[in-house]
């Protein structure tokens, strides 16, 4: 579901160009317009979410280890 008002729901929907580096059905992955490092690449989910709180429970399974563990993010699997 996109919403008008969301940069990066604009960008999915084509209305802002990106320099897309990678797609797939649940993601895109496209160049920083103002890079930090000399890679720096911004991954969104395709589904929209409004806040952080939604984001855990609307995309990410948690992987079986503690959020406390170092490669806890790594191991998480994105929902389509």
């Amino acid at each position: 579901m996109a919403n008008g008002d969301c940069l990066f729901c604009r960008i999915l929907e084509g209305d802002i160009p990106a320099d897309i580096v990678y797609e797939s059905d649940t993601a895109i992955a496209f160049r920083d317009i103002n890079p930090q490092a000399p890679t720096h690449v911004v991954i969104i989910p395709r589904k929209h979410i409004a806040t952080i709180n939604e984001s855990w429970a609307a995309c990410i399974r948690p992987p079986v280890r503690s959020p406390g563990t170092k490669d806890f993010l790594k191991r998480a699997t994105v929902l389509p």
